[in-house]
């Protein structure tokens, strides 16, 4: 299992879109999100856990 400390995790950045106006006179712009997460316990004191999650943003 990956572990990430909160130093590390503020040290991640974001990219940004650029601005409406310099893309085109008629902007549209479509976010989608998916978040998934599952969690088993075994009932033996043991468990497991996934969680994903997907962006995708598409402007015109």
């Amino acid at each position: 299992m990956t572990e990430f400390s909160i130093q590390e995790l503020s040290l991640q950045g974001a990219d940004l879109l650029p601005a409406r106006e310099a893309l085109s006179t008629w902007n549209t712009a479509t976010i989608n999100a998916l978040n998934a997460a599952l969690a088993v316990n075994h009932g033996s004191g043991l468990a497991a856990a996934n969680a994903e999650q997907t962006i995708v943003v598409i402007q015109n």
